[in-house]
């Protein structure tokens, strides 16, 4: 992944509780430490949906930070 591109998560199996989850954010910076690489997202988007539908999450994401 690179700085100008998003990560892009669409329908993900959520176990407890059951649903599914989708996330859109794109990668502003990138950090490198000595063992991991950090990717770091401003803006994007963040949802959830139970199975049951008596749930409903959704989100502009300010910032998520995946390592």
């Amino acid at each position: 992944m690179t700085i100008g591109t998003d990560f892009v998560l669409t329908g993900a199996t959520v176990a407890n509780p059951a649903g599914a989850i989708s996330i859109d954010c794109p990668i502003t910076t990138v950090g490198n430490g000595t063992y991991l690489v950090t990717y770091n997202c401003t803006g994007g988007s963040f949802s959830y949906q139970s199975s049951d539908l008596t749930t409903t999450v959704s989100a502009t994401s300010g910032r998520l930070r995946r390592t």
